[in-house]
């Protein structure tokens, strides 16, 4: 029986075969490995890229600004202008009547960086202007009708058509001011301090201006409690220095007040056409600001490019007596009623259905701002703010 023959491989012939196959298992090695590396780069890059991703996706202040997170809008302004004193030209192009919580926001980072050091510092440059200093107070309170101790009463109407007309008792989310159309209001927690600021029509951004004023009024006098007429200089100058930074193209009148905590004086600055009244329980003025005006319809306002405004404004200190009223308005109030009719209203609601009927010529007799005009005028449609408070 034949069976396989035996080879008998010389050993150099077997050591060059074991090498053959080493070499080939180090080349297959070689090359998965070459094939892991290029895997796990491939990973790599794709973590990277992904990373990266996350990344460019992160929220910006535009991004937060469109979407209306106002948090966002908070935290990013602050790192904002932790950098630079200057609005990107973004921010204002970002702002109209619907999304005052978001300006609010930006309102908040701005004052917290760029006017709060300075205004709460004995140091700064409003030294000696300031009479009383307070703690920094909360910055969010709850919703409160105002009117709601029955002797404060805040109302405003917005329209610009005699057909077209909206009214509210105002009521506040942030605790320091609020907009209806292009006028705006603000009010201190403590109830003393009372800021009319009505947007200059025909100009954009003019009801964000009237906003951004009532609010970092009313935020600087709870900072600080001011003495209103001594403080207003400092106070002016530093809004003013806001729109510069701001460069939005809107304007405000601006009318300020102030009643002692002891109800025995009301105290008054005015830019523009705003009137502060004082009557006595008889329906008697006992006193009436001036409006004021650089010609026909052009009243004094702040704006980016105005100067010398706080030097400009007007400045009374008013004596209050018991069941006196004290009011303050803009000049949608003010073109439409007389100063004897105002005085003779029972509410603030009887005051703007007055002014809503002689503004629709629905009386057909002169109104203030016929004078004013010299011509014959009936009625002038307007957006409408009242703050109506009894001592």
């Amino acid at each position: 029986m034949l069976g396989e023959p035996i080879i008998d491989y010389p050993f150099e012939y077997m050591a060059t075969k074991r090498g053959q196959t080493t070499t080939a298992l180090l080349i297959q090695n070689m090359a998965m490995l070459i094939v892991l590396f290029c895997l796990h780069a491939f990973d790599l890059v794709s973590t990277l890229e992904r990373q990266d991703i996350i990344i460019t996706s992160k929220p910006t202040l535009e991004d937060a600004l469109v979407s209306n997170d106002c948090s966002a809008v908070r935290n990013l302004s602050t790192d904002l202008f932790k950098e630079s004193t200057e609005f990107p030209s973004f921010i204002s192009a970002h702002f109209n009547a619907g999304n005052m919580a978001c300006w609010s926001s930006v309102l908040d980072a701005y004052y917290d960086v760029l006017i709060r050091p300075d205004w709460v510092n004995p140091q700064s440059p409003y030294k000696g202007k300031l009479t009383e200093s307070a703690p920094v107070p909360e910055k969010s309170y709850p919703m409160a009708e105002l009117n709601s101790n029955g002797h404060t009463e805040i109302l405003q109407i917005t329209g610009q058509s005699k057909s077209s007309v909206s009214m509210k008792r105002a009521h506040t989310n942030n605790g320091k001011a609020w907009n209806f159309g292009e006028d705006a209001v603000g009010r201190s927690e403590d109830k003393q301090f009372y800021v009319v600021a009505d947007g200059v029509g025909g100009a954009s951004h003019s009801e964000v201006v009237s906003f951004a004023m009532a609010y970092l009024s009313v935020f600087m006098y709870e900072e600080s409690k001011f003495d209103l007429l001594a403080a207003s200089f400092s106070l002016i100058d530093a809004l003013q220095l806001f729109l510069k930074r701001a460069r939005l193209s809107g304007s405000t009148t601006l009318l300020l007040g102030r009643i002692s905590k002891d109800k025995s004086t009301l105290q008054v600055v005015n830019i523009g056409d705003c009137v502060a009244m004082v009557h006595d329980a008889n329906g008697q003025v006992k006193f009436l600001s001036n409006e004021q005006w650089w010609a026909p319809n052009t009243p004094y306002q702040l704006n980016y490019n105005s100067q010398f405004m706080s030097r400009l404004a007007d400045r009374y200190s008013v004596k209050l007596e018991s069941k006196d009223t004290v009011l303050l308005y803009s000049d949608g109030i003010a073109d439409n009623v007389w100063p004897m009719q105002i005085a003779r209203t029972r509410s603030a609601a009887h005051l703007l259905q007055v002014a809503l009927q002689q503004a629709r010529g629905s009386i057909g007799t002169d109104i203030p701002f016929s004078e004013k005009m010299g011509m014959q005028l009936y009625g002038k449609m307007d957006d409408m703010t009242i703050v109506r408070l009894v001592i």
